[in-house]
């Protein structure tokens, strides 16, 4: 599912992303960029719903020019992953499953 990411510093600077799967605490989404664990994110879905705020867990080369994100998402709605419409996994570690064979470092 494609979904837009932000700073929360600078919400009008957006990149656009795909989202793979959600998890308990979070999801695993598709960049372009390298973004900075800690790094607070707002992800919004292009179907122009209030977006969430996610706090960057990590950030894995995947292939050259795109890496494996996963977010912790910060929020108090238990199912705020309904807005994503992404595979629901059982969660890993951030609520995010990656295969040790796709992880480049």
């Amino acid at each position: 599912m494609p979904v837009y990411l932000a700073r929360a510093s600078l919400p009008n600077h957006t990149e656009l992303a795909v989202a793979v799967n959600a998890g308990e605490h979070g999801l695993r989404v598709i960049t372009q960029r390298h973004w900075r664990p800690g790094e607070v994110l707002i992800v919004t879905p292009l179907s122009n719903q209030a977006g969430i705020t996610a706090k960057v867990a990590y950030c894995w080369r995947r292939l050259e020019h795109t890496y494996d994100t996963g977010l912790r998402v910060e929020s108090t709605d238990p199912r705020w992953w309904e807005k994503f419409s992404v595979h629901r996994s059982s969660g890993r570690k951030h609520g995010v499953s990656v295969p040790e064979s796709d992880r480049k470092q």
